[in-house]
């Protein structure tokens, strides 16, 4: 898992939509995660990044870029 300019994004979460299965990334933006099912689809976010859904099968590679995201302000 990367940003836009190709940095590695440690500690995004990956999960398997639907399920509670799911994994962080590592401190090079990788990870790895069993499949509950193949295919699936996975979920990667965290926060001051969109969140990206990707179809997966098991044992392949995927290449993931996150989008910063601007936060607004919040006024208590």
């Amino acid at each position: 898992v990367q940003d836009a300019s190709g940095e590695a994004i440690p500690y995004a979460n990956v999960i398997e939509k639907g399920t509670t299965n799911g994994t962080t990334t590592d401190e090079s933006g990788e990870f790895t995660l069993k499949l509950r099912k193949s295919p699936s689809i996975i979920v990667i976010s965290l926060v001051g990044y969109g969140t990206v859904e990707k179809s997966v099968s098991s044992g392949s590679a995927v290449n993931i870029v996150l989008k910063e995201q601007k936060l607004s302000t919040l006024l208590l």
